[in-house]
């Protein structure tokens, strides 16, 4: 076909030059990013694959254990119910323990659709993630590849377009798996439950078997033993209920006794009673005959509902009672007898009308009831029929879906396969399959006919048991045979019976009622009898009925059946005609665009001989080219500033070679590229075929095994067009090398005269760089020295502020000692460590270095091979004259190490490469050709910076001076103000520590003492007085003194214990006192030993400091002096800033400012005046430690001392004034005062009696 013709290119098609070797190592920097961002990808996939197995063998694992526990928990209900069921134990089971053990066998199957439900349900839902993770890796995987853009645009598309197909083809495979795993779940689960419910059902039978044969065994046994006892029992309870009814009828009437006007009232309304009840009665009986009579047993629930409002009617008015009766004037009238005889005989009528009434209720109302316990029988047996009926519907629906599953699996299967001989085997499959469907369906419908035919055998029980019930109601309630048609007839034609006398004094209104309610007796013959009759037929009628519903539901199910296997018969016809021959013309039309799109291919494959003889002549052309072009190179690497202007024509010599090399190649390449062509057209147009082929999901006719086998013969289409182009290559790698191999030769040779040019350059480079490490290494140095000053005068400013917050603290005067003796340390080792050198002359004495002076020595050192030492020594001595190591760990000293080492690192390669070098390309303008040049332009050069360092350590050791100083006169100053602020401090405690802890305590003893006298007040009530309570009198009158003899044993002690602790606490000031003294020489010690190490520093300083103003001044004067001038006019600059900064210096003056409780001032500023103040404290500085400590007289030799012996004394002295004994006497009296008080209440009365 046309579409699967070979596209390739002409045969005078030109191909582009090759490009750079710089766009080629982009190129495959690129492909090796794609290669890195697709084996990203792959580990990202393998561990999405991973995450996604592991959850689900997780999921897997919880379903497995779930359904193994549930299908446990049945099998215990079944092994229960066996148990509970047995012959042993059969009692004991009812029938609703069956119906909770099917119940629960429903739950526990219902609970494993769950669990498989909810297994597919996460299984999908994992699939969904799985998916959505796939798709965010392919588009980060997509916006790498198109920012790499290594390939083009629709290339990135095709491949993720591939890649997506992949993933999709996964996910639909495992949503079939999974839907067939659950198919296979769900019906495993209902065939497990179908079996535990058969055996259910098993096991219910067994129980009902016994229990029935049980059931008869001791029915008859009962019916042996009790049947006669229970007529007799039946038969007395009719009579005591009769005689009841007539005791509670005719209470009222029998009373002969009772007034008779209202005994005629009681008797008419009975009468209309019994009246209309008759009435209503016989209505319904006409009612209940015709519908029993016609089988309408439905209906009887009227005639019940008009029964029950019969009992709720009314009360008859009294004046509608009348006619029943002639007035008590007319009985008079109308009888002549007793008005007591009248009464017996009309109480006795209604007495026997009031029975027979209520018999005739009684048998209708049980007559209209007599049938619904068996319409609910039947009814309840008719949805249980029903229920079965469309559980085994459901069940067989549940047994054909794993069939159907497996059909629409072949189905699709048979829609998909790859070859003609599977496609014919498949299609046996679904003939196979479809009759074993089509023997399931004529199955199932014989289990769902026999559901409906149970109906029948169990309903046939049931009609028993009705026609039991009528016969046992038949018993219950037996008829009055006197009211037999025949035996009315037959006694109607005897003769009459021998009449009553009393039957003269009934009236014609108690006949009517009498003759009506005869009428009810006979109506209740005529249903007893009608009922009787209906028990012969009951059978037949019912089962009659029985078998029109089993047929209906019978019926009901053929059509199911005929329905399922009509659709069924369709099936195979719409497979053959719409699946099968259509798959079979589809691999016919495969296979033959398969064959023709090989021959195209055959066809070109002999094209690739003809281009390989033009290929030589084009190599040697661009060899002479070569050639040329470095000579040209040679020119510019002369004329070149720098290194890197002479490596730059390394690469640019490099990429002409490349260039070269890749025409070369190029020539190679493009005959390649065309043997490539070839072989990739034929790629492309195996890609065009693929990309023609459309899978199934994507709405073509391909399989993925039919696809693969496409794929698999193109495999072979290229092997065999790779293995022709493979042996043209061969021959153009051998022609290619050989000429390359000559490029090279001439690119080596000029290579190493570049290498020479740019070793001289780099040597001039790095001298120059070791400088600047130099510089950059004294730069460190003095900026470390700076960040140390810099530190230690922030722990300075600190520690002055944490000393002027706790001024006069006697808990911080041991940190602060050992703070400021720190700071002091730290001070004295930095003036070690800017220790000054003796000053370093910076010429000589004529003016430049002696080793200059001697022109033999310049003629030595044109010589290369002579040894520079002496030169290099004598010129080290002349730049470096002081002994370096008696200045070792000092400021300068470091510096002239730093220096010294790069001066010397600097020689060791300057004679390194003069010994190596012997002839240089480059002028002398740009390199030193002989050694002793480079060694005067490197002595100028450390010179100056030697210079530089000088400065810059006198003007950082100014710093420090500074520093030191400042620090110095503020610790003599704090010292001063701290020990005055202290003795503040301790006299103010020792007054709080006395009003606090001894005056408030004692006057709260007193108060005590007092509120326990006022307490004893308070109890006291004059009824003490009275002589009949002097007992309650004598009771407080010890209290009172054991109040007194407590308190008095308490302040005998009281004082002492008080003044012991005001002379701890003097103690206690005293000894800190004498410890704050102790320390203060440890601080004044350190101190002058920083003073002399800062005096000493200074005095060299300034030394220093006027030698160097002294050459400055001598450079100035002396004309002759040939000094370096750039070193001179630094010199002046300095000393300039010098004594401009020394001004700042003497302008600042440190500030000591501490403030009291109330904010104001305690001393403000401090200048060099008030330093000579801080000797008329020295006498209290000075203070012997031997004094005394005690509190005894002796004579204290310090105002702080003296004030603080003041203070204990007045102290001591107010504590002895405290008489708490006069207290106490006082209080007594007041108490015996009191007491006399309430007894001479009562004295002059009693003393009367």
């Amino acid at each position: 076909m046309d579409d699967f013709d070979l596209k390739c290119l002409p045969l005078d098609f030109v191909g582009q030059s090759r490009p750079s070797k710089v766009i080629e190592a982009l190129y495959e920097k690129k492909a090796a990013e794609e290669k890195r961002a697709i084996k990203i990808l792959h580990k990202s996939k393998q561990d999405i694959c991973d995450k996604y197995d592991r959850l689900f063998k997780e999921q897997s694992t919880e379903l497995k254990h779930g359904l193994h526990e549930i299908r446990g928990l049945i099998k215990n209900e079944l092994f229960d119910s066996k148990i509970k069921s047995n012959h042993d134990n059969a009692n004991y089971m009812e029938k609703h323990n069956f119906k909770n053990i099917y119940k629960r066998i429903y739950d526990y199957t219902k609970q494993q659709d769950g669990l498989v439900e909810s297994f597919y349900s996460n299984s999908v839902k994992l699939e969904k993630e799985k998916s959505k993770e796939f798709s965010d890796a392919l588009k980060i995987f997509y916006q790498e590849i198109k920012r790499i853009s290594n390939r083009l645009p629709h290339e990135c598309d095709e491949q993720i377009q591939m890649e997506l197909k992949n993933v999709n083809e996964t996910i639909l495979c495992n949503n079939r798996n999974y839907i067939e795993l659950k198919c296979q779940l769900q019906a495993e689960i209902q065939n497990y439950a179908r079996n535990a419910i058969q055996e259910l059902r098993h096991i219910k039978d067994c129980w009902i078997k016994f229990l029935r044969s049980q059931s008869e065994y001791a029915l008859g046994n009962l019916k042996k033993q009790y049947t006669p006892a229970l007529s007799e029992t039946i038969q007395t309870l009719q009579d005591k209920t009769k005689e009841l009814a007539d005791n509670l009828r005719t209470v009222d009437l029998t009373s002969v006794e009772q007034d008779p006007s209202k005994w005629l009232n009681n008797l008419r309304q009975t009468l209309a009673n019994v009246d209309q009840r008759a009435q209503k009665i016989i209505i319904n009986y006409k009612q209940a005959a015709v519908l029993i009579y016609n089988r309408c047993f439905n209906e009887l629930h009227v005639i019940e509902e008009a029964l029950r409002e019969m009992s709720n009617a009314e009360a008859i008015p009294e004046d509608q009672t009348e006619m029943y009766t002639p007035a008590l004037e007319d009985i008079r009238t109308l009888y002549d007898v007793e008005i007591d005889t009248i009464q017996t005989a009309w109480n006795k009528l209604v007495d026997k009308l009031t029975k027979t009434i209520d018999n005739t209720y009684n048998f209708l109302n049980a007559a209209t009831i007599l049938w619904q316990k068996h319409f609910r029988r039947t009814e309840v047996l008719q949805l249980i029929m029903l229920k079965d009926m469309e559980n085994m519907v459901k069940l067989n629906n549940t047994l054909t879906e794993p069939y159907e599953t497996k059909m629409n699996i072949l189905i699709d299967t048979l829609r998909q396969e790859a070859s003609k001989e599977k496609t014919h085997k498949t299609m046996g499959e679904v003939m196979k399959l479809l009759s074993v469907i089509e023997g399931l369906y004529m199955n199932q419908y014989q289990s769902e006919v026999a559901v409906p035919k149970k109906y029948k055998n169990l309903l046939e029980l049931k009609v028993d048991i009705l026609i039991e019930e009528v016969k046992r109601f038949l018993e219950v309630y037996p008829p009055d045979k006197e009211k037999d048609p025949k035996i009315q007839r037959k006694r109607a034609s005897q003769t009459s019976e021998i009449a009553d006398p009393n039957d003269n004094l009934i009236p014609n209104q108690m006949l009517y009622c009498e003759f009506q309610i005869g009428a009810i007796s006979n109506w209740q013959f005529g249903l007893w009898e009608c009922i009787g009759n209906y028990v012969e037929t009951a059978k037949t009628e019912i089962m009659k009925e029985t078998d029109q519903w089993i047929q209906k539901h019978i019926i009901r199910m053929g059509k199911r059946k005929d329905i399922r296997l009509n659709i069924h018969g369709m099936r195979l016809r719409s497979i053959e005609a719409y699946i099968y021959k259509e798959r079979l013309e589809e691999l016919c039309i495969h296979e033959s665009r398969l064959a023709e799109h090989k021959n195209a291919v055959e066809r070109r494959i002999p094209t690739l001989n003809d281009m390989l003889r033009s290929l030589q002549d084009s190599f040697d052309t661009i060899t002479k080219d070569y050639y040329n072009a470095i000579q040209a190179f040679e020119r510019k690497s002369l004329e070149s500033m720098n290194s890197c202007a002479v490596a730059s024509l390394k690469p640019i010599l490099s990429g002409k070679t490349e260039t070269t090399e890749e025409k070369i190649d190029l020539l190679a390449q493009d005959y390649l590229s065309k043997c490539n062509t070839f072989a990739n057209s034929i790629k492309s147009s195996h890609v065009a075929f693929l990309e023609n082929i459309k899978l199934f999901y994507d709405g073509g006719s391909f399989s993925a095994a039919e696809v693969k086998n496409v794929i698999k013969e193109l495999a072979k289409i290229e092997a065999q067009v790779e293995k022709t182009v493979t042996n043209v290559r061969k021959d153009v790698e051998s022609n290619k090398t050989q000429t390359l191999a000559k490029v090279q030769l001439k690119s080596n040779e000029f290579n190493s005269t570049l290498n020479t040019i740019i070793d001289e350059h780099k040597f001039v480079e790095i001298l120059q760089k070791k400088q600047k490490v130099v510089q950059r290494a004294l730069l460190t140095e003095v900026c470390t020295v700076a960040q140390k000053r810099k530190t230690l005068n922030d722990k300075c400013e600190k520690f002055k502020l944490e000393m002027l917050t706790q001024c006069g603290n006697f808990s911080y005067f041991e940190e602060f000692v050992d703070g400021a003796t720190d700071i002091l340390k730290t001070l004295k080792n930095l003036a070690q460590c800017m220790d000054v050198i003796v000053p370093i002359k910076f010429y000589s004495e004529k003016g430049e270095p002696a080793v200059w002076k001697s022109n033999s020595t310049m003629q030595h050192s044109l010589n290369p091979n002579k040894n520079h030492g002496p030169i290099e020594q004598e010129i080290t001595k002349t730049l470096f004259n002081f002994e370096a190591h008696q200045h070792e760990n000092t400021y300068f000293g470091d510096l002239n190490r730093l220096l010294r080492k790069g001066w010397d690192e600097t020689l060791v390669y300057a004679q390194d490469f003069y010994n190596t070098h012997h002839s240089f390309f480059l002028s002398e303008d740009k390199i030193a050709h002989h050694y002793h040049k480079l060694l005067n332009n490197l002595y100028e050069t450390y010179l100056n910076m030697q210079n530089q360092c000088e400065t810059r350590s006198i003007r950082d050791t100014k710093e420090y001076l500074f520093l030191a100083g400042n620090y110095l006169v503020f610790l003599e100053e704090y010292i001063e103000v701290y020990i005055d602020e202290y003795d503040r401090q301790t006299l103010r405690n020792f007054e709080q520590f006395f009003d606090t802890e001894i005056k408030q305590k004692l006057l709260k003893t007193q108060s005590t003492i007092r509120n326990q006298y006022a307490e004893m007040q308070k109890k006291l009530k004059p009824l003490h007085g009275h002589p009949n309570n002097r007992l309650m009198l004598e009771n407080l009158q010890i209290e009172a003194e054991n109040i007194y003899s407590e308190s008095k044993e308490l302040v005998e002690s009281i004082k002492e214990p008080y003044v012991e602790n005001l002379g701890e606490e003097l103690k206690k000031d005293v000894t800190n006192y004498f410890a704050v003294q102790e320390l203060i020489p440890e601080v004044s010690q350190e101190m002058q030993s920083l003073k002399m190490a800062v005096d000493d520093l200074d005095a060299k300083l300034n030394e220093k400091v006027d030698l160097l103003k002294a050459m400055v001044n001598y450079s100035t004067i002396d004309s002759t002096s040939r000094y370096n001038h750039s070193i001179l006019g630094h010199c002046k600059s300095f000393l300039i800033d010098y004594d401009s900064r020394l001004i700042e210096y003497d302008q600042t003056v440190p500030t000591l400012i501490l403030k009291n409780e109330n904010g104001n001032s305690i001393r403000e500023s401090l200048s060099k005046d008030t330093l000579s103040n801080s000797t008329a404290s020295s006498n209290r500085l000075s203070l012997e430690s031997g004094c005394s400590s005690q509190t005894d007289d002796s004579e204290f030799y310090d105002p702080f001392l003296t004030d603080l012996k003041e203070k204990y004394n007045k102290y001591c002295k107010e504590v002895e004034n405290m008489n708490f004994e006069e207290l106490l006497e006082t209080l007594r009296l007041e108490w015996s005062c009191a007491v006399s008080k309430v007894l001479s209440l009562y004295t002059v009365k009693y003393d009367q009696l």
